[in-house]
């Protein structure tokens, strides 16, 4: 590439994601550089929770982000937990497993439906799209609403979950409650259908494909958002003991947030990474139609643009795993199982699976259970180094088959590639200073 001096486009804030960023182009003649900068605010939760008891630091971790707070609070709970040698009951596990299915649900409605749709359809938002959409965007909003019921249902409310805590939780939710919880799931149901119906009749741009390598928690019995081992599709497989060993992280100069590697490559987390892992551990009507769908070529793996078909299908998935989880908790004695907490000095390390892809979470305690370090990744640090390049991949796909194209057309092209990773940008960015 010639040396790049001319800059046309600045992409000052990036519509219709979660926090704030922006892209540069810089062209000179058929060379094109484009760079994401995801410029939101240093973030520092891990220092001001340095000296904090327990209890307060895992309700302070829960505010890194409002869409996923769920399972940042459930993350640093279950890393708290494994700390102090705590092992919890069946109801809790249940319980958590319904919580969080559910910040799934009300996520990817959210990105589906509002966020990712009017890419493809050709409208710059989904009130724009309603005059044509007005079912799809109706249902989607309610598929929201019922998510969100049943996250104040166990967290004791929608965002910032208070009544999940370090050994169980505070409150169990009522028969009658989970009664609801269940009637309204039967009824969302067929719009994870038109979802994944609507998105695998679009074509997704070309430009993204290429090379992917794919990491998620790895499944052996059924698809979930909990594990023990993180797994590529490139083949390395390793305990979520050592991910600081193997996902690393170095600071960038254009960026709050980091490149993430792992082999010294990028990499892909988030719904598609997931079914690229563990899609086989489907189970019920997703597992039917993700087979479909890869037979005849309509979703694939090596372009991020099939991560919104993705969350369609874990869209089905999670209501089905929810409906499942109701049954069994609507079948046995709901007696509080919360266990007693005694705290002492250890590390505890957990990764679960948050809706964007993998969160990481390392909180090492003192003997009186005030935090001594803390090191916390969201899924969008991991994605960051991966958009970044996809950015790239799509500026000079586009310039190469149009290089007339009309600046306004060449920014929606560019501003979709980060949109499809659903990212959570606030979330991404974690500085700390070592003395």
């Amino acid at each position: 590439m010639g040396k790049i001096q001319r800059k046309i486009i600045t992409v000052e804030h990036l519509a219709r994601v979660e926090g704030r960023g922006m892209i540069e182009v810089y062209r000179e003649g058929t060379n094109v550089k484009a760079v994401l900068r995801l410029v939101e605010g240093p973030r520092f939760f891990e220092y001001i929770t340095r000296g904090k008891p327990y209890d307060v630091a895992v309700d302070m971790y829960s505010r890194i982000c409002a869409i996923c707070s769920a399972s940042h609070k459930l993350t640093s709970v279950m890393a708290t937990e494994r700390a102090f040698g705590i092992e919890v009951g069946t109801l809790t596990k249940l319980l958590r497993k319904l919580l969080v299915y559910a910040s799934f649900i009300e996520s990817h409605s959210l990105h589906v439906f509002l966020l990712a749709l009017p890419d493809f359809l050709g409208y710059p938002d989904a009130i724009s799209m309603a005059d044509k959409y007005g079912t799809e965007v109706t249902k989607g909003l309610m598929m929201k609403k019922v998510a969100n019921y049943i996250q104040a249902m166990v967290g004791g409310r929608e965002i910032h979950q208070e009544n999940a805590i370090v050994g169980g939780f505070g409150k169990i939710p009522s028969r009658e409650e989970m009664n609801q919880a269940y009637r309204q799931l039967e009824e969302i149901r067929d719009t994870a259908k038109i979802a994944i119906e609507l998105l695998a009749s679009l074509d997704m741009p070309k430009y993204l494909d290429g090379e992917y390598n794919h990491v998620a928690l790895k499944q052996t019995d059924e698809f979930d958002a909990f594990g023990d081992v993180v797994a590529s599709t490139s083949g390395v497989e390793f305990p979520v003991e050592k991910y600081r060993e193997y996902l690393v992280e170095k600071p960038v100069s254009h960026s709050f947030t980091k490149f993430a590697y792992l082999d010294g490559k990028e990499f892909m987390v988030g719904a598609l990474s997931r079914l690229a892992v563990n899609g086989e551990t489907l189970w019920g009507e997703s597992l039917k139609i993700y087979k479909e769908l890869i037979d005849s070529g309509k979703l694939r793996f090596n372009n991020a643009f099939y991560n919104n078909l993705a969350q369609a299908i874990e869209l089905l998935y999670f209501i089905d795993a929810s409906l499942e989880v109701l049954r069994k908790l609507l079948d046995m004695p709901l007696d509080n199982d919360r266990v007693e907490v005694k705290p002492k000095a250890g590390v505890g390390v957990c990764i679960t699976e948050a809706p964007r892809g993998i969160v990481s979470y390392t909180v090492e305690y003192n003997d009186k259970g005030e935090v001594v370090f803390a090191d916390l990744v969201a899924p969008t640090a991991y994605n960051f180094n991966t958009m970044h390049r996809d950015v790239q991949r799509m500026a000079e796909g586009i310039l190469a088959d149009n290089p007339d194209i009309d600046d306004d057309e060449f920014i929606r092209y560019l501003e979709m590639v980060p949109r499809a990773y659903d990212p959570c940008i606030s979330c991404s960015v974690h500085l700390i200073r070592e003395a």
